[in-house]
């Protein structure tokens, strides 16, 4: 009789030290498509303990400082369920992108959440449309100080569905340098075509227009206005 207790006792200690939680997400991956810079979207991960004891979230870190995770902080019971969730800031970042929350637990080792998505740059939909380019403006007019260069920035997104490349970039009038993407341009790319006109005339207004020659079958050339007033 002594000897069954003694191996009872036994059982239910090893039981115990064989129990453990068990981190189980509903999913470990979120879309959340396309939607325009500036706004900030968030998605709620939610997952069960499925193990026989108590878990707790020891460590969520986010892999970039835009994404910001909150989660369950207490100690989630067998059966229980809690959740982390992520938020993307997008300010300022146009483009595809992927970004991992890494969701550590001491009962249940390491899982990495994926959130995924497309951000239109802002002036898209309100800028104009080149072809599978579309620029924040076609047309810009400055007022420089006198003395100073004129340094002025064309921001375009890759609207299309093929890759595009600028050949070159033309600019009438002397004295003017342009800088421009020299690798292939993807879509959903934003970058920029910028132009620096040395030193204008005090007193006049120059007037530069920048050609772009490009691969793109729907718009091979584009054209950028560019007006420096110096009085």
């Amino acid at each position: 009789m002594l000897r069954l207790s003694l191996f009872a006792i036994l059982l239910l200690l090893a039981s115990g030290v064989n129990a453990q939680g068990q981190l189980v997400f509903e999913t470990p991956r979120h879309d959340f498509g396309t939607f325009t810079e500036g706004k900030t979207v968030t998605h709620t991960f939610r997952f069960t303990n499925a193990g026989d004891a108590p878990l707790a979230l020891s460590q969520v870190e986010a892999s970039c400082g835009c994404t910001a995770p909150r989660w369950t902080s207490e100690p989630v019971a067998p059966g229980a369920s809690g959740e982390v969730t992520v938020a993307f800031d997008s300010e300022g970042r146009s483009g595809p992108f992927e970004k991992t929350v890494m969701v550590a637990t001491p009962e249940a080792g390491v899982v990495t959440l994926r959130i995924l998505g497309e951000v239109t740059a802002a002036f898209v939909g309100a800028g104009v449309e080149m072809g599978a380019l579309t620029f924040d403006r076609e047309r810009a007019e400055v007022l420089p100080v006198p003395g100073t260069p004129v340094q002025e920035v064309f921001r375009f997104q890759h609207t299309g569905d093929r890759p595009v490349r600028i050949a070159s970039v033309t600019a009438s009038g002397e004295g003017v340098r342009t800088v421009f993407p020299q690798r292939p341009i993807y879509p959903g790319d934003v970058m920029a075509v910028m132009a620096m006109i040395d030193e204008p005339a005090r007193g006049q207004t120059t007037e530069v227009t920048l050609t772009l020659d490009t691969d793109d079958a729907a718009q091979p050339v584009k054209t950028l206005h560019l007006i420096a007033t110096v009085e």
